[in-house]
């Protein structure tokens, strides 16, 4: 019986010509498995190390964007973070590299706001709407059905409820004393519900599910190339309409965050009113004086001569543009 590779016959054959057998079969579910015993714990670090990018978190509207990196609480093995390096160089997810990617995205969509959105002012909010818009983007895509698309207006009843929400979120944090008040500049306690803007402050996550007004590079990468994909009629009233249903809701949960305009319109008003009140008194007591001269010129009464004086300030003011010196009225 021919059993060798060589036609030969004997044990020694038998033994090579099984053992090639057994290397052939093992080689082949070698090149079979090796590259899902591969890519399997690849593929999954990649996305864990997507869900530890740096968050640009949004405080509110004209309150800045914090910067969160991820913290492990445990540190992983030796071999596992040579895994993540290596995943991270390539796959270019370190925290420096999303923050460069970041702010890249960032010029990009001013640029096409400039260039594309017929843009002569930008809106005050611009900034807040860079790093809200891909919120309510990802937000709108989470709860979208099927054969469901995303429209500017779900975007636009999304910036709202963002507003909202994020006092809501603040006060919870405020209440579970997490965020600790602060001190005004005249050394009382103040409830200050913002987060630390300092600059030198590091703020860390361990999972970005506690951070839901953040944003990653790549959701603001998403946001920009959806506002590729408007004309530029509908890119300029998306960009306006946003920022003002958000300031509006902001506006409304906030009726002290306009004190100070209230408050000069109020004595506005106050001064306004007292102005017309004094000058409406003037005019009656003229008229009443006016009268009374004109029955004492009946009656043969001294009178003042001439007509009654114009108090009004167009007639203050011709009659100093004629004398050159500023006139006073006595009653």
């Amino acid at each position: 019986i021919e059993i060798g590779p060589s036609g030969g016959t004997g044990p020694l054959a038998c033994l090579q010509a099984i053992a090639q057998r057994f290397l052939k079969g093992i080689a082949g579910k070698l090149i079979i498995l090796l590259p899902k015993l591969l890519i399997g714990p690849l593929s999954r670090e990649r996305n864990v190390l997507l869900e530890r990018v740096p968050l640009f978190v949004w405080l509110g509207p004209k309150m800045g964007v914090v910067v969160h990196t991820h913290m492990d609480k445990k540190p992983a093995s030796s071999f596992r973070r040579v895994i993540r390096r290596g995943i991270q160089a390539f796959y270019k997810l370190s925290d420096d590299a999303q923050r460069a990617f970041a702010a890249e995205v960032c010029g990009q969509i001013f640029d096409h706001l400039l260039t594309n959105g017929g843009f002569h002012t930008l809106p005050d909010m611009t900034f807040d709407f860079v790093f809200t818009f891909p919120i309510a983007l990802r937000r709108v895509r989470e709860r979208l059905e099927e054969f469901e698309t995303v429209t500017n207006a779900k975007l636009l009843e999304e910036a709202a409820h963002i507003a909202r929400e994020v006092k809501e979120h603040e006060d919870a944090k405020f209440m579970a004393g997490q965020l600790a008040p602060q001190e005004e500049e005249d050394g009382k306690p103040k409830l200050n519900r913002r987060k630390s803007t300092s600059t030198h402050q590091e703020h860390n996550f361990e999972d970005a599910s506690e951070e839901p007004f953040g944003c990653t590079a790549e959701q603001l990468n998403d946001g920009m190339m959806y506002l590729h994909r408007q004309t530029p009629a509908q890119l300029h009233h998306l960009v306006v309409r946003f920022v003002k249903e958000m300031e509006k809701a902001w506006l409304a949960l906030h009726p002290k965050g306009n004190e100070d305009a209230m408050d000069r319109n109020k004595s506005e008003m106050e001064a306004k009113a007292t102005f017309t009140a004094a000058y409406s008194d003037l005019e009656d007591f003229l008229g009443t004086a006016g009268q009374a001269g004109a029955t004492g010129q009946s009656s043969g009464s001294p009178q003042t001569e001439g007509p009654l004086p114009d108090i009004s300030a167009s007639g203050i003011a011709a009659a100093s543009s004629k004398s050159g010196e500023p006139q006073r009225i006595t009653i």
